[in-house]
C-alpha cells in the first residue's frame, strides 16, 4: 500500500520517497514479474480499478531494473517476505535495461516508440522496432521494457475515433516482445477494466480483431480484497503500535468472518491493531472498496476521512461504511451495480424508529450485498456479531431490535435456511413486478414516442446565420431506433419532415457512432437530415422500460390499494430511473458534453474535439441551403406563426399598398401604428418603395442592394407582369418562397 493518491510512472520513477512506500502484496508482486519479463508471457495485461496499486507496483519493477544497488536492496527484502522466489529471480537479472515508457493514448505508436527511445522515427512501424533493437544491442542492454500506463484511454480513444485498424498496431507490437530474444523484452499494459469493457458496441470485425490482440497477453487482475488487504488496512490504522485489549477471535470464526486468516494469533493480532474499527467493518470496508471504488486509495482516504476523525476513539462500524459509500451506490447503475440495493435500503429506513434499527438496515444491506450485486446470505449470528462486537452494544439489545424489524417487516427473516435480508417494502415483488410491466411495454409500445413524451428534445439553432439574416432558423430534433432506419414509410415521413424543417436532427438513442450502417445511409441523403449518434452505447432501452413500468403499475388503482406501502416504492423507483435516464440523454441531447457525433451527408462532426460547434454546423448548413434568404429586420414578420395583432397589421399595410401607392412613405409618414412599423421594416428599409427623381414609386429589381432581395423581388415583378398561359394563384408564389434557396413563409408570417 502507498500513502499518495495517485502515481505517475515518468515523473516519479526517480523519487526515492515514493518507491520506498511501497508495500508488496502477493499479487502486486505478479506485476514486478511481468515488467521483468519473468511472466508466463512476455506481454501483459494488469487490470485493476483506481487506487489498486498497479502503477505502484509496476514503478517498482522499473525500480528494480533501473534503480541504485541500495534501493533494489530494500526493495527485495520487502518482496523476500512474501515470495522468495520472484525476489530470487529479480537479485538474478544482470545488465541495464531500455526502459520506454507509455501513458494514454498514442495514436501515432510509431513516433512515440521512436521518441522514447530516441532512434529515428520511420512511417513504418516494423522499422521503428528494428531501429530499437539496434540501439539497444549498441548499448549493450540486456532488456527492452515497455510499460504502457493508462492504456485503456488508448483503447477508448480508438473505439470513440472509429479507428479499429489501429488496433493492429498494438498486435504487432505484442507479436514483436513475445518474440524478441536478444536482447529480451516485455511489454505490460496498465488498465482499469477488462478489454471486453472497451469493445461493447463496436462492430463484429473489430469484435474480432480485439479478439486476437487479447490472445497475444497474459492478464494478471489486481483486485485484492482478501487477507493482503486487512493487513494492510491493519497496518494503516495502527501506525502509532496502540492495541487494544485481548481479543476473543472465537466469536469472530462462530460468526463467519475472517475465515481467509486461519492462524488464530494472526487473527486476533490484526483485529487488535484495527480499533476503532470493529471486526465487521474491518471485513467489508476492504470489499467495497475494490467492488465501488478505487481499491487501496479509498481505503486510505475512509481511514483518514472518517476513522481517525472519530471522536475520541469512537467506534466505527459497518453502517459507517454505508453512509460513506451510499453516493457511490447511488451513482452505480451499470450491469450489476448497487443503486436498486440503495433505493431498497432507503425505504427501509425511513421505516426505523431508533438509531439502532437504522444501524442494523445498513449492516445488513452491506453484509447480504454480493460481488455483482446478488445477494449473498446473512445468518442471524453473523447480523448480532457485526453489530455489536467492537461497537460497545449488547447482543440482547440488538436481538430485540432486530426482531422488531421483523415484526414490522422491515427485515425478512427466513428461519428455516436461517437468512435474513433488507425488506424493502411490501409484501410484493416491485422489482418483479416492475420488470414484467416493462418488458411487456416494451414490446407494445415504439420507445422513440416514450422519449419524446417524457424527454422531448429541444430545438437546436445557429447563432451566427440568424444574427446575419435576422431571423431564427433551427433544426428540431426527434429519437429514432435503429430499426426505424430500414422502414421505407419511417424514413419517407423523416425525409418529408426534414425538407419541410430548416434542418432536422434525428437523434439515434440505440446505436453509436462506429455503426457504418448508419453513416451509409447518411451519405445517400441531403445535410439538412441529420444523425445523431451517441459515442459509446447506453442503457436507454432497459432504462425507459423501467420508467414504462413504472407508470403504468402507478395506475393500477387495484394494485397501490392493496399495499400502502406500494406507491412509496414506486415513486422511489421512479424519480431514480428518471434521473438516471435523463442523465444518459443528456449526452446524446447536448453537443457540449462530447458524447455525441452528428453526421451530415458525408461529414463526421465529432463533437468531443470541438466544443460550441453545433452552431456552426447548422450555419453552414442554412447558408448553402437558404442562400437567397433576404434580410428583414422585424421579429414581428420573420417568424414561423404571427400573432393575430401581427396579421390585421399586415392587412392594413396591404391596403395601403393598393390605395396609396404614390403617396410619400405610403401615407405613414411620423405614424407608429404596427402597420407602420411594418411598412418601414419590411418595404422601406429594404428599398422596395424609395423616392426617385422627386416622387415616391416602386424600385426597379436592379437597384436593389441586397442581393437576395433583389432576386426575390424579381420574381414578385415577373409573378404579377408576366403573362402566362394558365391562370395564376398565390400558392404558386407561396411554395415558391417557401422553399429553398429563399424559405420565407409568407402565410405563415416568416
Amino acid at each position: 500500500m502507498n500513502g499518495y493518491r495517485s502515481i505517475n510512472i515518468a515523473d516519479d520513477r526517480r523519487r526515492t520517497d515514493v518507491i520506498d512506500s511501497y508495500r508488496p502484496t502477493r499479487k502486486s508482486i505478479q506485476v514486478i514479474r511481468a515488467v521483468m519479463g519473468n511472466g508466463h508471457s512476455a506481454a501483459s495485461h494488469v487490470v485493476a480499478p483506481y487506487g489498486a496499486g498497479k502503477s505502484m507496483a509496476a514503478l517498482a519493477g522499473i525500480a528494480i531494473l533501473t534503480g541504485g544497488k541500495t534501493e533494489v536492496k530494500r526493495l527485495l527484502d520487502r518482496i523476500g517476505g512474501i515470495d522468495k522466489e520472484i525476489a530470487g529471480e529479480a537479485s538474478r537479472q544482470k545488465g541495464s535495461a531500455l526502459l520506454l515508457l507509455l501513458h494514454g493514448a498514442c495514436l501515432d505508436l510509431g513516433k512515440t516508440l521512436a521518441k522514447q527511445a530516441g532512434v529515428q522515427r520511420s512511417p513504418s512501424l516494423r522499422q521503428v522496432f528494428v531501429n530499437i533493437v539496434r540501439k539497444a544491442r549498441k548499448e549493450n542492454r540486456q532488456r527492452i521494457v515497455i510499460v504502457w500506463d493508462e492504456f485503456g484511454h488508448h483503447l477508448e480513444t480508438l473505439v470513440r475515433e472509429g479507428r479499429p485498424e489501429d488496433l493492429l498496431d498494438v498486435q504487432n507490437l505484442a507479436e514483436w516482445v513475445v518474440r524478441g530474444s536478444d536482447p529480451k523484452m516485455s511489454l505490460t499494459t496498465l488498465m482499469h477494466k477488462g478489454l471486453n469493457h472497451y469493445i461493447r458496441g463496436v462492430s463484429e470485425t473489430a469484435e474480432s480483431t480485439w479478439a486476437k490482440i487479447e490472445g497475444r497477453f497474459e492478464t494478471i487482475n489486481l483486485i485484492d480484497d482478501g487477507l493482503d488487504a486487512i493487513e494492510m488496512l491493519s497496518e494503516l490504522l495502527n501506525r502509532d503500535k496502540l492495541r487494544s485489549g485481548p481479543i476473543d477471535v472465537s466469536r469472530a470464526r462462530e460468526a463467519g468472518f475472517f475465515t481467509e486468516i486461519s492462524d488464530d494469533a494472526r487473527l486476533a493480532d490484526v483485529l487488535a491493531n484495527s480499533s476503532p474499527l470493529t471486526p465487521a467493518a474491518l471485513q467489508v470496508l476492504p470489499r467495497l472498496s475494490s467492488q465501488l471504488a478505487q481499491a487501496e486509495r479509498t481505503m486510505v482516504n475512509f481511514v483518514r476521512e472518517i476513522v481517525k476523525k472519530s471522536d475520541g476513539g469512537s467506534p466505527v462500524g459497518v453502517d459507517a461504511l454505508y453512509d460513506y459509500f451510499a453516493p457511490i451506490m447511488r451513482a452505480d447503475t451499470g450491469p450489476g451495480g448497487t443503486q436498486r440495493r440503495h433505493v431498497e435500503t432507503e425505504s427501509a429506513l425511513t421505516r426505523t424508529d431508533t438509531e439502532l434499527e437504522g444501524k442494523i438496515v445498513k449492516t445488513a444491506a452491506l453484509l447480504q450485498l454480493g460481488r455483482s450485486s446478488e445477494r449473498s446470505k446473512l445468518p442471524l449470528e453473523k447480523l448480532l456479531y457485526a453489530v455489536s462486537e467492537g461497537a460497545g452494544i449488547s447482543k440482547r439489545d440488538v436481538a430485540a431490535s432486530i426482531g422488531d424489524l421483523v415484526d414490522r417487516k422491515v427485515l425478512l427473516h427466513r428461519r428455516r435456511v436461517n437468512d435474513i435480508s433488507v425488506w424493502h417494502g411490501s409484501d410484493l415483488d416491485i422489482r418483479q413486478m416492475i420488470n414484467d410491466e416493462g418488458a411487456r411495454l416494451a414490446l407494445e409500445c415504439d420507445p422513440a414516442e416514450e422519449l419524446e413524451r417524457l424527454f422531448p428534445p429541444d430545438a437546436y439553432t445557429a447563432p451566427r446565420y440568424n444574427h446575419t439574416r435576422a431571423i431564427t432558423r433551427f433544426a428540431p430534433a426527434c429519437f429514432i431506433k435503429m430499426s426505424d432506419l430500414h422502414s421505407e414509410n419511417r424514413m419517407e415521413a423523416l425525409r418529408d419532415r426534414a425538407n419541410l424543417e430548416d434542418a432536422l436532427v434525428v437523434l439515434v438513442f440505440d446505436a453509436t457512432s462506429d455503426n457504418i450502417e448508419v453513416l451509409q445511409i447518411a451519405r445517400t441523403l441531403p445535410s439538412h437530415f441529420i444523425f445523431g449518434l451517441p459515442r459509446r452505447s447506453s442503457e436507454i432501452n432497459s432504462i425507459l422500460a423501467d420508467l414504462m413500468g413504472i407508470d403504468s403499475l402507478l395506475d393500477k388503482d387495484y394494485l397501490l390499494a392493496e399495499d400502502p406501502l406500494v406507491k412509496r416504492e414506486l415513486l422511489e423507483y421512479r424519480s431514480e430511473s428518471e434521473a438516471l435516464l435523463r442523465k444518459n440523454l443528456e449526452g446524446i441531447m447536448n453537443p457540449d458534453m462530447g458524447e455525441v457525433v452528428w453526421v451530415s451527408g458525408l461529414k463526421v462532426h465529432d463533437f468531443s474535439k470541438e466544443k460550441n460547434i453545433s452552431g456552426e454546423i447548422l450555419s453552414g448548413i442554412f447558408e448553402k441551403r437558404f442562400a437567397k434568404t433576404p434580410v428583414i429586420r422585424n421579429e414581428q414578420i420573420v417568424r414561423r406563426k404571427i400573432t393575430p395583432v401581427t396579421r390585421s397589421a399586415c392587412r392594413r399595410c396591404m391596403l395601403a399598398i393598393i390605395e396609396r401607392t404614390g403617396l410619400p412613405e405610403l401615407g405613414y409618414e411620423g405614424s407608429t401604428s404596427a402597420d407602420a412599423s411594418i411598412y418601414r421594416t419590411v418595404i422601406e428599409r429594404t428599398g422596395l418603395y424609395a423616392k426617385e427623381n422627386g416622387k415616391w414609386r416602386w424600385s426597379n429589381p436592379n437597384k436593389i442592394i441586397d442581393r437576395n432581395m433583389r432576386d426575390v423581388w424579381s420574381e414578385l415583378k415577373s409573378f404579377f407582369a408576366k403573362p402566362s398561359q394558365h391562370p395564376r394563384n398565390f400558392a404558386e408564389l407561396e411554395d415558391f418562397m417557401a422553399a429553398p434557396p429563399i424559405g420565407l413563409r409568407w402565410r405563415g408570417g416568416g
